[in-house]
């Protein structure tokens, strides 16, 4: 296969390193977060704070698709009752949506008084949910304190696995996340994002807090939980009025400072536009003021602790417009991410001194009745989906609003159709992106590569400032110096790092009489990122779950851009420069769109119909049936490869030409 060795072909006189995709990302990122503090900076009375709160709240809601259906009767039971030395435990089942089913526990201290203050209790991610031993330790220290625990388990873990063997019943994911992401990012295809099922559980595990006047004071409901826990806590604080005090732990930092600690983070820890929104983690602050809060943080988290700091000190300006700065705290320990028994200690005092009137503190917190698992089952099984099998799940609520939407999208006019759907595709390409001159540098032939007959020729031009794409042309000998010739632009996976792999299809195309460009779109091929962080240097890891692409992912979805929108942007340019720079024709330029990558140029040949398109056997022809109907879809580059939104208006196999 002479034609691999075109693969080692690069182009060193760019303007640009192997960070350059990351270096972009993040300089539009700080551009975004420097407009979030001046927004910010501008709130100066309780009249524009209230303001910001509604207007965020609308925000929210609308971007991460609105709440699920959450119009039915709870249905709560309790299906045991325990005594332990200190407290009571009930354990829980109730309906959060139609079918949809939270498992929990209540922890009663011995002697409260009733109705008393309570605190839901949100998982991190461990795959034991709130039977996980550490957070039977926090509940435990909490309830020691004096107030009523409610414990739910979230999505994906604890009693509410949705990908379980057939035959064993043991998890097909390896983790919680695993679960997160396998329902979470096939979901943003439908416009939604998996945080508003969470939410949706958090609110209704208020509702059913409410629905035990007996038991629970509903002015006197807090919320605390760490990690993914932190997260929940974090959006309740900024969505829900009910939560009347908050411990997040181990998450609250600041997007900034996070982005630049190179981690990932799962699927309902990605809110879609909420940096390009110029919101912050520090806007849970201006939302939540002044009700009480006291922030936990670990000095040695990955979430950096200067974020945290900064936006406690930010935060602290609007908790003084109403005349209460004490109410905002921050407390720190001498750990690694978790919810360490200090910090459990510092909750208890906190949320007894709020609700209770006289800080608590539970001393030798580390001791406390560990229960096993079982013990702690509100189903008989272990999990809801082997008690109860008609039982839905965000993964099944992900395929029938698929199903709607398609049904919706084809029972309009095909004209209108396809122009809704132009449009709305357009406008998701071209946002925020910021042209300049190509300024293109096209080796001149003594730099050529010569293989069996065939020239290389390597291009790079600039796609956006300071972002340069990569194509390599590829043309029998004879055309040595005619480069304007008819020419296929490929799009398939791997780029020019896999022109081996399509050397038929070159030569084939060559003894039609065409010439073929592989596009190396951004991140792929000779503009691939270096890696972020030391464990991504590990094979695989680029396009990996929680890699370098699917952090890069992460954070464009945040600013309300996706990698699939980027890239393109990247097509629709590559071919804009070969009309600029070698005098091609539309009528001599033709797409060929292959694999997973491929959807690139099939979205950029429904943008620019005066280009032909060819496409190839393995292009995915449906992100429906690839994606969102896939049972336990594995990850392998799925936030590279879905449009957020796309399916409310298109599916691929509808724009094809």
């Amino acid at each position: 296969m002479p034609f691999k060795n075109f693969e080692i072909i690069t182009h060193g006189y760019t303007h640009t390193t192997n960070d350059q995709l990351k270096d972009f990302i993040y300089a539009r990122q700080e551009e975004m977060y420097r407009a979030g503090r001046e927004m910010r900076d501008k709130i100066e009375t309780i009249e524009q704070l209230e303001e910001y709160k509604k207007n965020f709240r609308a925000f929210f809601l609308d971007s991460i698709g609105g709440l699920p259906d959450t119009n039915v009767p709870l249905n709560g039971r309790v299906t045991k009752v325990t005594d332990y030395e200190d407290y009571k435990m009930e354990q829980i089942i109730f309906q959060s949506r139609k079918d949809t089913y939270v498992t929990g526990s209540m922890y009663i201290p011995h002697g409260a008084k009733l109705p008393g203050p309570a605190v839901l209790f949100v998982c991190g991610h461990a795959n034991e949910g709130r039977m996980e031993p550490n957070y039977q330790m926090v509940c435990a220290t909490i309830a020691r304190a004096g107030l009523i625990v409610f414990a739910v388990d979230p999505i994906g873990q604890g009693e509410r696995l949705t990908f379980l063997d057939p035959v064993t019943h043991e998890p097909l994911h390896g983790g919680c996340t695993l679960e997160h992401d396998g329902v979470g990012i096939p979901g943003l295809l439908c416009g939604t994002a998996v945080a508003r099922n969470f939410l949706a559980d958090e609110m209704r595990a208020v509702d059913y807090m409410l629905s035990r006047p007996e038991l629970i004071d509903s002015e006197r409901i807090g919320m605390t939980g760490n990690s993914g826990g932190g997260t929940q806590t974090t959006v309740m604080m900024m969505m829900d009025d009910r939560i009347k005090a908050a411990a997040p732990g181990t998450f609250f930092s600041s997007r900034e400072e996070y982005m630049y600690a190179g981690q990932a983070q799962d699927a309902e820890q990605i809110w879609p536009g909420f940096t390009g929104a110029g919101h912050e983690h520090v806007t849970a602050l201006l939302t939540m003021a002044p009700r009480p809060v006291c922030i936990l943080a670990t000095k040695y988290d990955f979430y950096p602790i200067e974020g945290t700091r900064e936006s406690v000190k930010e935060g602290r300006r609007f908790y003084e417009m109403y005349g209460k700065p004490e109410n905002l705290r921050l407390v720190e320990d001498k750990f690694t991410h978790r919810y360490t028994p200090m910090l459990a200690r510092a909750a208890g005092a906190f949320f007894s001194e709020i609700f209770l009137g006289k800080a608590n503190v539970v001393e030798n917190n580390e001791t406390f009745h560990e229960l096993p698992m079982p013990e702690m089952y509100a189903t008989k099984s272990g999990q809801v989906m082997l008690d109860i099998p008609d039982a839905s799940s965000v993964y099944k609520e992900n395929v029938k609003l698929g199903e709607e939407l398609r049904k919706a999208r084809l029972a309009l006019p095909t004209e209108e159709r396809l122009a809704r759907a132009a449009a709305w595709l357009r406008e998701k390409v071209n946002y925020n992106r910021r042209d300049m001159d190509f300024n293109a540098r096209i080796f001149p032939r003594e730099h050529d590569r010569v293989e069996d007959g065939f020239l290389g020729t390597s291009f790079s031009w600039y796609t956006e400032k300071r972002l340069f794409n990569f194509g390599l042309l590829v043309r029998p000998e004879e055309y040595e110096f005619d480069l304007c010739r008819p020419t296929v632009i490929a799009v398939w996976d791997g780029g020019s790092r896999a022109i081996g792999a399509h050397e038929n299809f070159i030569r084939r195309m060559n003894e039609e009489g065409k010439q073929v460009f592989v596009l190396d779109v951004s991140g792929v091929g000779d503009v691939e990122q270096a890696p972020l962080r030391i464990d991504d240097r590990r094979p695989g890891m680029y396009t990996a779950d929680y890699g370098t692409l699917y952090k890069l992912d992460c954070d464009l979805i945040y600013t309300g851009d996706s990698m699939p929108a980027m890239r393109v942007y990247d097509v629709l340019r590559c071919l804009d420069m070969l009309r600029a720079e070698i005098g091609l024709t539309s009528d001599m330029m033709t797409l060929y769109c292959d694999g997973e990558y491929g959807v690139y140029g099939t979205m950029a040949a429904f943008l620019d119909q005066s280009v032909g398109v060819m496409y190839g056997d393995s292009l995915v022809r449906s992100a429906e049936k690839r994606y969102l109907r896939a049972w336990n879809c594995p990850y392998e580059d799925l936030y590279s490869l879905i449009l957020p939104g796309m399916l409310q208006y298109f599916d691929y196999e509808e724009i094809m030409r």
